[in-house]
């Protein structure tokens, strides 16, 4: 697949675009005269067309990767929700008659964001993990797991699992040179019983191990 099918598929997140974000940026930096700021990662629920463009079979360590959870996104759709409202297709994929596919998954089950993590120039891929894939806890304190895939033109390489509580919103840091990651900010505003409580926890990119961890 040429690079710019990835943009086409990505072109649905325009407002993530690199030149309004260096506005973004700029803006910032003369309104509060300091370098080193943050940016909240905006994650969207895909519809039908998004979660299709990333079914593409040419995308292999992207769905090499997400195909580790499709188990348990069946076993949750087809036996721990039988109470849950069932097109005809989905009962016909929980009685094997078809697969359920990696862009199923991605509409039904997860929240996506896009973010030019190391500045080259190609909006980046952050999947936040929801419940029907099992890695999606209940609750404020329920942990939930982001997965993060660099935008290598043709397809998306994994670069990082990571579990937080569901209290936690991501932001990206402005840290980075070209070709470099930027670092990650979890914030949160309440505990887990409710009241308020601020905290932060700061990940940077390990280059040793080429993904965030």
């Amino acid at each position: 697949m040429k690079a710019s099918n990835i943009a086409l598929v990505l072109s649905l997140f325009a407002v993530s675009s690199c030149g309004a974000l260096n506005n973004k940026i700029n803006k910032e930096v003369a309104i509060n005269k300091k370098t080193l700021i943050n940016f909240r990662v905006d994650l969207i629920n895909p519809d039908s067309k998004m979660a299709n463009g990333f079914d593409n079979p040419a995308f292999k360590q992207l769905h090499a990767d997400l195909a580790e959870v499709l188990p348990d996104f069946k076993q949750n759709i087809c036996v721990n929700s039988p109470n849950a409202p069932l097109t005809d297709e989905i009962i016909s994929k929980c009685a094997g008659n078809q697969n359920f596919t990696i862009g199923d998954m991605i509409e039904d089950a997860t929240s996506i964001g896009v973010y030019d993590l190391n500045k080259d120039g190609k909006e980046d891929l952050i999947i936040a993990m929801g419940g029907n894939t099992g890695l999606s806890g209940l609750g404020t304190c329920g942990a939930r797991q982001y997965r993060f895939y660099e935008n290598i033109g043709n397809d998306y390489r994994p670069i990082g699992k990571v579990n937080v509580l569901n209290a936690q919103t991501l932001y990206v840091y402005d840290n980075a040179g070209k070709n470099k990651f930027s670092s990650l900010l979890w914030k949160s505003e309440i505990g887990c019983d409710g009241n308020p409580l601020k905290g932060e926890s700061y990940q940077s990119y390990d280059y040793k191990k080429a993904s965030y961890y």
